[in-house]
C-alpha cells in the first residue's frame, strides 16, 4: 500500500467504491448536502489531499457530488514509471470509473537504479533500518530489471492502452511536472517514486547525458530507447479507435539517441500504422540522434534513422523538433531534409545504373513527408540558416498557420553588413512567401553576424525602452499587415552601446526589403550565449 502521503496517487478511496458507513437510521438530511456544489467545490479546494480523501468517503452523495471535480484534477493528466506496482495501478485505473477520465499519460524516465546511487550493499548497515532501506532499495532496482528483461512493462502498458478511451496523449519525460496545487508540492510525481523515497531515502532518477560519450555504450541511452520502443510497440497493440493520436518526447537531461528511431522490420506492421496515424509528435533531439550513415552516391546522410522515422509520419498536424547541445553542422541536414520535395530530391540526385553497387549496398535517402495537413511547427534551441528556415516554412504554407521558434540563432552568410537584423529579414521574407499564419511565437532569439552573437528582445512599451521582454507573441488573421509593428518592436544588442542595444527605428524607410539597416560596425564583443533555461 502507498503512503498516506502520496495519496491521491495511492488508491485507496479511488479505485474501489468509499466504503461507507451502515445505513443510517436517522433519515435527516446532512447540511453539507444542503450546500450548493459551487461552495463546495471551493471549500474542498482548501483541503489537503489526504483530507480530500476523507470528505469524499463521508457518504455517497457526497462522493458522486465531488467525483467530476476530483477525477478532472487528479485523474487528467497521470504519470507512471516503468516498474510493476506503476503500471499494475495503471491497469487498474483503466478497468475503473477513471479510465474515461484518461487524457494524458506521461511514461517518466525515472527508475530504481544503482547506476544513479553509487553501490548499494557492499557496506554493512549500521542499524536495522538503514538494512531495511537497502534491501528494499535493492528489491525494487531486481524488480525493476525483471519487469523490462520480461517485456512484461509492454503487456501492462497494452492493457492499459486498449482500456482508456479518452486518451489523447502519450509522452515520454524525465521530469515530474508541475501545476500540483494541494499540499505545497507544486508538483506531480510519477506513481510509486514517493514511497521509494520514504521507504529508501533515495530519488528515482531519469538518464543524464548529452555530448563526450559513447552512445552505443551508454545505458542511459539504451534505457531511453528502449523505452521510446516500448511505448511506440503497446501503441500499436493498442487496436481500434483507442490509439492516441499524439505523441510527445519532452526531455530535459537527456535526448532520444539514433537507435531510438530504428524499427527493426519485424516490428513494422505494429508501428508504421501508429507513426501514419500520428497527428502530434514531439522530438528531443541531440548530437546522438543525428549520427550519419553513407547512403547511396557516397554522401554522407547525418541523422539517417531519424529521416526514417519522419518520413513515415504522413499525417502530421503539428510537429515540435528541439535540438539539445547540437552544433549547426548536425541539425542543418535535418532541416534541408525537410525542405525538399520528392520532386527537387529526384531531379538533384545522380542517376546510378541499377544493380550496381551503390544501390545494392548503400541505403537511399528517404524521401521527406510532404506533410499536406501540418498546421504548426516548432523549433527550439538550433541554430538555423536564414535561407534554409525560410524555405522550410514555404514548404508547408499551404497548411501553415502557427510557428514557435524558442532559443533559435539565426544567422544569414550572405549579410553585407555587420548591424542587420536577420530576424526583420525573416519576417519580411515570410510576407512575400503568401502565407495564411494566424500566430508566430518568439522566446529567446538569437542572431550571429561575423561569429559573434547578439541578443533579440522585444519592446513592450515604445515610449519606454528599458521595458523590454524576451518573449513576443503574435495573433490574428493578416500577417502581412502586422509584420511591421513586429518588425519595429524588435530590439537587438549591438555593441558599443554599453550594452543596451540599438533600438530599431519605427521609421519603414529604415528597412530595405530585405529588413537590412546599413550601419557600420565600431567594435566587436565577445560571444556570450545564453545558458538554456
Amino acid at each position: 500500500m502507498e503512503s498516506q502521503s502520496e495519496l491521491p496517487q495511492a488508491m485507496e478511496g479511488v479505485l474501489q467504491t468509499p466504503n461507507y458507513a451502515t445505513k443510517a437510521t436517522n433519515t435527516e438530511i446532512s447540511p453539507l448536502l444542503r450546500v450548493p456544489l459551487e461552495v463546495l467545490l471551493l471549500i474542498s479546494s482548501y483541503l489537503t489531499t489526504q483530507e480530500y480523501g476523507v470528505l469524499r468517503r463521508v457518504c455517497r452523495q457526497l462522493e458522486l457530488s465531488l467525483f467530476k471535480e476530483f477525477s478532472s484534477e487528479f485523474f487528467t493528466k497521470r504519470s507512471f514509471m516503468l516498474t510493476e506496482h506503476s503500471l499494475s495501478t495503471l491497469v487498474d485505473i483503466s478497468k475503473s470509473r477513471l479510465s474515461t477520465s484518461v487524457a494524458y499519460l506521461t511514461i517518466s524516465l525515472k527508475h530504481p537504479s544503482p547506476s544513479y546511487h553509487g553501490p548499494i550493499g557492499t557496506t554493512v548497515p549500521t542499524d536495522s533500518e538503514a538494512g531495511i532501506r537497502s534491501n528494499y532499495l535493492r528489491q525494487e532496482i531486481m524488480d525493476h530489471q525483471a519487469l523490462i528483461n520480461s517485456g512484461y512493462d509492454l503487456e501492462l502498458l497494452t492493457e492499459a492502452f486498449q482500456n482508456l478511451p479518452s486518451l489523447q496523449t502519450v509522452s515520454l519525460r524525465d521530469f515530474d511536472s508541475t501545476g500540483r496545487n494541494r499540499d505545497g508540492s507544486g508538483v506531480w510525481r510519477p506513481y510509486g517514486a514517493p514511497t521509494i523515497s520514504i521507504k529508501t531515502g533515495y530519488n528515482v532518477e531519469a538518464p543524464r547525458y548529452a555530448r563526450g560519450i559513447d552512445i552505443g555504450f551508454s545505458q542511459g541511452a539504451n534505457y531511453v530507447s528502449r523505452t521510446f520502443l516500448t511505448v511506440l510497440r503497446a501503441l500499436g497493440n493498442t487496436k481500434g479507435p483507442n490509439t492516441p493520436p499524439r505523441l510527445e518526447a519532452i526531455l530535459r537531461k537527456c535526448h532520444l539517441p539514433e537507435v531510438a528511431f530504428y524499427i527493426p522490420p519485424r516490428l513494422e506492421p505494429v508501428i508504421l500504422p501508429v507513426l501514419k496515424d500520428l497527428t502530434t509528435i514531439f522530438l528531443e533531439l541531440g548530437p546522438s540522434s543525428l549520427t550519419g550513415r553513407i547512403v547511396t552516391n557516397m554522401e554522407y546522410c547525418s541523422g539517417f534513422q531519424l529521416t526514417a522515422f519522419l518520413s513515415r509520419t504522413t499525417s502530421l498536424e503539428h510537429l515540435r523538433l528541439n535540438f539539445r547541445d547540437c552544433v549547426e553542422d548536425e541539425s542543418n541536414s535535418l532541416f534541408k531534409w525537410l525542405t525538399q520535395s520528392p520532386e527537387s530530391r529526384v531531379d538533384s540526385q545522380v542517376d546510378i545504373p541499377e544493380g550496381t553497387i551503390m544501390v545494392s549496398v548503400f541505403p537511399q535517402i528517404p524521401a521527406a513527408p510532404s506533410l499536406p495537413r501540418l498546421e504548426q511547427l516548432d523549433i527550439g534551441m538550433a541554430t538555423i540558416e536564414l535561407r534554409t528556415l525560410v524555405n522550410l516554412v514555404k514548404r508547408f504554407r499551404s497548411s501553415l498557420r502557427r510557428i514557435s521558434l524558442h532559443k533559435v540563432t539565426l544567422h544569414d552568410p550572405t549579410a553585407k553588413s555587420c548591424r542587420i537584423n536577420i530576424w526583420a529579414k525573416l519576417i519580411n521574407q515570410l510576407c512575400k512567401s503568401n502565407l495564411q499564419l494566424s500566430a508566430i511565437n518568439f522566446s529567446f532569439l538569437k542572431q550571429v553576424n561575423r561569429r559573434h552573437v547578439y541578443h533579440v528582445s522585444f519592446l513592450e512599451d515604445h515610449q519606454n525602452p528599458d521595458n523590454r521582454s524576451l518573449t513576443k507573441e503574435w495573433a490574428g488573421k493578416d500577417f502581412q499587415r502586422n509584420s511591421k509593428d513586429l518588425i519595429e518592436s524588435m530590439f537587438v544588442a549591438w555593441p558599443g552601446t554599453n550594452g543596451e542595444g540599438d533600438e530599431l527605428s519605427s521609421d519603414s524607410e529604415s528597412f530595405d526589403d530585405d529588413g537590412e539597416v546599413e550601419i557600420d560596425l565600431d567594435e566587436d564583443v565577445d560571444d556570450d550565449p545564453e545558458d538554456d533555461i
